[in-house]
């Protein structure tokens, strides 16, 4: 009713006087630049501010009539939904955490190092009871060998170490040192053949295997060695390798000078000291390889020409 008799009253006034009284028109006022726009807004803004006080009431009515139906609808659906107790939202929340941890891609454990597999083959040997540790095997060789894999042919002469192989696989024990509480043991996969073959040999610091080619090889006691090398006389023969390392090792134990026997400590000496003779072809003629082998390791090796030829 208020917005009908509004325009009602406007035109009575208008009738009155002229169309704008004495207000001056907007012809008449001198606009600053770039005025024009922003004062015309705040013109509007004016005019809606300067309106009746029924106008303003019935707008702020018609306000307070839609914020209601606005908040009326929200506490419907409010009003829809079951309040839920603490316990209840404890629970929910809890049973949140599950999902986003099952959601979540799981870390599987590092698996822990083998050492096997840092070093090939030194426990395939170790399980098998030949005592191989990876700190002994890790050492340093003292005398002429070199690491080879199994299935190595060595040329006569040489000496391979060999850490893969297992002790069932080495062949035949045909011999071994001392006969009683045995230090070293030689094996032969075929101890029929007379023809030069791989031999291996065990009974070592570092647990592995030994590998020579020879056609035949015996152990030699040092003190049938020291009857050779002096002879009746007393005469001392050629200097070679093996010589000089057995005066070493000889006056270590027996704590005598090169040109002596060892005397009373022999037994000593012979428990873990011994050579061993390769021979290049089965009988007569050919080369042999003379190794000498002292607490667990090779000393050295030299080869030597058969004193028949």
């Amino acid at each position: 009713m208020a917005r009908q008799l509004l325009p009602l009253a406007l035109v009575s006034l208008c009738a009155c006087q002229g169309p704008w009284g004495d207000m001056e028109t907007l012809s008449d006022q001198t606009l600053a630049p770039g005025s024009g726009q922003v004062e015309a807004v705040a013109g509007t803004e004016g005019t809606d501010r300067v309106g009746s006080s029924e106008d303003l009431a019935a707008r702020a009515a018609v306000a307070q009539i839609e914020a209601g139906e606005r908040k009326g609808f929200l506490s419907v659906l409010k009003s829809l939904m079951p309040e839920k107790s603490a316990e209840t939202q404890a629970a929910e929340v809890a049973l949140a955490g599950l999902v986003i941890e099952d959601e979540l891609p799981q870390e599987s454990p590092a698996a822990p190092e083998d050492d096997s597999a840092r070093m090939p083959g030194l426990f395939g040997l170790f399980s098998q009871g030949a005592g191989v540790t990876p700190d002994k095997a890790a050492e340093v060789r003292k005398g002429p060998e070199k690491d080879v894999v199994p299935g190595t042919v060595m040329a006569f002469g040489n000496i391979g170490r060999v850490c893969e192989l297992k002790v069932e696989d080495l062949g035949e024990k045909v011999a071994s040192y001392p006969e009683e509480a045995a230090k070293y043991t030689l094996y032969d996969p075929d101890p029929e053949s007379t023809r030069m073959r791989s031999l291996y040999l065990t009974g070592f610091e570092d647990g592995c295997v030994r590998q020579i080619s020879g056609a035949m090889a015996m152990f030699g006691d040092v003190e049938m060695h020291e009857v050779l090398r002096f002879g009746t006389a007393g005469s001392i023969g050629p200097e070679t390798e093996v010589a000089k390392a057995y005066n070493k090792v000889k006056r270590q134990v027996c704590k005598v000078r090169a040109s002596k026997p060892c005397g009373d400590r022999m037994s000593e000496l012979q428990k873990d000291t011994v050579f061993l003779s390769v021979y290049e072809t089965f009988g007569a003629g050919g080369r042999w390889n003379n190794v000498l082998l002292h607490g667990g390791y090779v000393e050295a090796a030299s080869l030597n020409l058969r004193e028949d030829q």
